[in-house]
């Protein structure tokens, strides 16, 4: 297996130009696609992702530590499927549509002005996790660890207290609504 540091791999489709099985150190992807692409056994440690797209990428048993993920399209991503070895990461405006991170543990990672439409939170460990200011159309929490989570900001967001633990989880007064829904209550300003 192949080792990277501090390497920078900028508009490159690796549709067209494989992309080394192997360890990448501390290296920036910049404008880059990996669309539906196979990385099986891969290790990521201290990347950077930058405007990538990286939709319905296969990455079983990858690792991802300490990634760091702007401006990026991964929509299909099935985070389950990598190890939970240290999984650690940071998405900023990111879009990870109808991506699937069940029974994970995301207490290590944060979401900042991410689109999570139908995102699957279900059975994920995500305390002291961070989704500020995100869109969770149709997300699916149940029997998911929310404590200490800090949900400020994010829009759209339904979860259902009873089928999770939300305990010291962080909300915004106009998210009561989302936490309500399944009670059927009217709320009125």
């Amino acid at each position: 297996m192949s080792y990277h540091c501090e390497e920078e791999y900028e508009n490159i489709d690796f549709k067209q130009e494989s992309l080394a099985k192997g360890e990448y150190e501390a290296c920036r992807f910049i404008n880059c696609q990996f669309q539906e692409l196979h990385l099986s056994d891969f290790n990521f440690s201290e990347c950077e992702f930058i405007d990538c797209d990286l939709s319905n990428l296969r990455w079983k048993e990858s690792r991802l530590q300490d990634a760091w993920f702007e401006n990026c399209k991964l929509l299909g991503i099935r985070f389950d499927e990598l190890s939970s070895f240290g999984l650690s990461f940071k998405m900023q405006n990111c879009r990870l549509d109808s991506s699937n991170f069940f029974g994970l543990d995301l207490s290590r990672c944060s979401f900042d002005h991410c689109q999570l439409w139908e995102v699957d939170f279900s059975s994920a460990q995500m305390q002291n996790s961070i989704l500020r200011d995100c869109d969770l159309r149709n997300a699916h929490f149940e029997n998911s660890n929310l404590m200490a989570c800090d949900f400020r900001g994010s829009s759209n967001l339904q979860i259902d207290p009873q089928e999770n633990r939300i305990k010291g989880a962080q909300f915004n007064l106009d998210q009561l609504p989302g936490l309500l829904i399944e009670h059927r209550l009217k709320i009125e300003k």
